[in-house]
């Protein structure tokens, strides 16, 4: 049976944790910069994860604005029915 590589897993919770810490600040709108320091890791490795955390904020912001102006058109739809029916 193998062993277990107690140090391995330990590492890779590290690195999740880091990852999760990373994300969270970029999603709190903490700079880069900052984030680098708070972390103890290199800006290689804030920007690859801030970079994506952007572009989810970005699809995001996308999607409830088209939701927003696809339920304004609605109203304006059925309040032009209403108005045709007078």
């Amino acid at each position: 049976m193998p062993k277990r590589n107690e140090e391995g897993e330990a590492g890779d919770l590290t690195n999740l944790m880091q990852a999760l810490l990373i994300t969270e600040l970029a999603r709190a709108g903490v700079g880069q910069v900052e984030i680098r320091k708070i972390a103890g890791c290199g800006m290689n490795r804030v920007n690859q994860i801030a970079k994506q955390v952007e572009r989810e904020r970005k699809r995001v912001v996308k999607a409830t604005t088209l939701a927003k102006i696809e339920k304004k058109l609605d109203t304006i739809i059925r309040l032009s029915g209403r108005l045709g029916h007078s």
